[in-house]
């Protein structure tokens, strides 16, 4: 059988998780639009939507000019922020939390 594995973090308040596939990473490893921490910095303060817009806007741009087997990725990224609720999402019981969730096929 199939074994899962379970991880228990204790984050301080104000803490975010930040969860990437590869494809959304290129933003930094690839493509070097960003560095890691910016790309944390940017998707904490300003959202998930502009960087994946940034991604798909670069991967079109870059899919012009080059001949490649495969022009975009795909690309998924959620952020949690366990201490914070969003005005325009009701909390999620059994206490208050917050997901963004931004995916996109390639």
């Amino acid at each position: 059988p199939f074994q899962a594995r379970a991880y228990t973090l204790h984050l301080p308040v104000g803490s975010a998780v930040l969860a990437m596939t590869d494809g959304f990473y290129r933003l930094a490893d690839t493509y070097g639009l960003y560095t890691q921490e910016d790309l944390v910095r940017r998707c904490c303060s300003g959202g998930l939507a502009g960087p994946m817009a940034e991604l798909r806007a670069w991967e079109a741009a870059r899919a012009a000019d080059t001949l490649a087997v495969k022009n975009a990725d795909d690309a998924s990224v959620v952020m949690w922020t366990p201490d914070r609720v969003d005005s325009d999402n009701p909390p999620i019981r059994p206490g208050p939390a917050s997901a963004r969730t931004t995916e996109e096929p390639a």
